[in-house]
């Protein structure tokens, strides 16, 4: 057992049910096996062959196992990545830039990725003209972009550049991105693509200016990755939350086709049905039941109640009554104390003393302050004199005793040394 690993020791103590084995060493485990062999010890237990992992290819930037190499190479995302980078060793092939005698512009957007059933799209736009500046690369862009997120209403967009920078002999890729941005029906895209041309050029900038020594020698390509947004939207029929749902003590009808919710309620008080109390269904037959002719639906609010009242009555001799206090008063009803009433507290054997009281006072000098000569046609409050403390006095009374002694200070800095003094 010496040879075997504590991992292999520890396999076998979980196979044959032996307990205590997890903070173990080995010298221990190996005498925890031994107190619990009852037969042959069995060392063919550890030999048993383990599964190798499968390997794994990479193929566009991501990993896949090669039993599934030949279902992916048939995919369409395999294909797009192809399709897209086979621009990159094309041109790596030509050290001279194109011109337009041996090079055919073109300037398209691609699609790259795409997931959850299109709510998730990557598009790219080459740098097809091999601009050498930011501003003129992004501004050759605007229409492509603009009309991809004119195509959709309400999206989460951002941007990511990639380019190349060269230190020396070192070359390498960097990229600059925005942040997620909602876009509506409302936004003016032209503008917002402005917005993320000036952020991108200003990251850029910064990045230059960190004296790394990078040297940008390259724009490779813009990236624009497209998110649905899904606002929240406005509905007739609102949900109850789960803990007012769990207590059934409301009832809320899904009745969301001609609003009358209302009626609904009514029927729902005078009708109570004994289960599935939120459907239609069962307040159909009572719909006839009550006249609701001339009551517009859907009821406003100040059609049942008062306002910034919300109260129920049981009885119209109490509606009458709170209508009357109602309509003198604003939002509440004030109630004044009756004549020569007051209150008192007569049990005085109930209170306790307060152990310790401290009494403290200062005294100040008065000195004047210049002011300007106020306005009369507006309200002001005029100030005339400067309170300026100079001297101070604190004492502490104890019902067990004299605590200590009264500490008196006058001079300078009244207020700082009476907070610094030792109580």
């Amino acid at each position: 057992m010496e040879s075997k690993t504590v991992r292999q020791l520890q396999d076998y103590c979980r196979e044959n049910n032996i307990r205590g084995y997890s903070k173990l060493k080995k010298s221990e485990l190996i005498e925890l096996i031994q107190r619990h062999i009852v037969f042959q010890f069995d060392y063919d237990l550890f030999s048993k062959p383990k599964k190798e992992r499968e390997l794994k290819v990479k193929c566009s930037d991501q990993y896949y196992k090669k039993s599934y190499m030949k279902q992916h190479l048939q995919s369409k995302n395999h294909q797009e990545y192809e399709n897209f980078f086979s621009f990159d060793k094309k041109k790596a092939s030509k050290p001279a830039p194109p011109t337009s005698d041996t090079f055919d512009y073109v300037d398209e957007m691609t699609r790259v990725e795409m997931s959850f059933l299109s709510r998730l799209q990557t598009w790219v736009i080459r740098n097809a003209r091999n601009f050498k500046g930011p501003t003129a690369f992004l501004e050759n862009c605007r229409t492509m972009v603009i009309k991809k997120l004119s195509q959709r209403v309400g999206v989460k967009a951002n941007f990511q550049l990639y380019c190349d920078y060269q230190r020396e002999q070192e070359t390498q890729e960097f990229s600059f991105k925005t942040m997620n941005q909602i876009i509506l029906e409302s936004t003016d895209l032209n503008e917002f693509y402005s917005e993320v041309v000036d952020k991108l050029k200003r990251e850029m900038g910064e990045f230059e200016a960190r004296g790394s020594g990078w040297r940008l020698i390259e724009i490779k390509y813009l990236e624009l990755r497209i998110n649905k947004y899904n606002p929240l939207r406005v509905s007739p029929y609102i949900d109850l939350p789960k803990t007012i749902k769990a207590k059934k003590a409301v009832i809320n009808v899904n009745r969301v086709d001609d609003n009358k919710c209302f009626m609904c309620a009514i029927l729902c008080a005078l009708h109570p049905a004994d289960d599935h109390v939120d459907r239609i269904s069962k307040n159909k037959p009572y719909e006839n039941d009550l006249n609701f002719e001339g009551i517009e639906f859907p009821i406003k609010m100040e059609d049942r109640v008062f306002k910034r009242c919300l109260v129920f009555f049981h009885s119209e001799k109490d509606l009458q009554a709170h209508e009357m206090d109602c309509k003198k008063n604003q939002a509440v009803k004030i109630v004044m104390p009756q004549q020569n009433s007051c209150i008192k507290f007569k049990n005085y054997h109930k209170s306790f003393r307060t152990p310790f009281v401290m009494h403290a006072d200062f005294e100040c000098l008065t000195t004047k302050i210049d002011i300007c000569q106020p306005d009369d046609n507006s309200p002001y409050m005029q100030k005339y004199q400067r309170h300026e403390p100079m001297s101070s006095s604190l004492h502490i009374k104890s019902k067990y005793g004299d605590y200590k002694p009264p500490i008196t200070y006058r001079g300078p800095n009244a207020t700082k040394v009476f907070y610094d003094s030792e109580i």
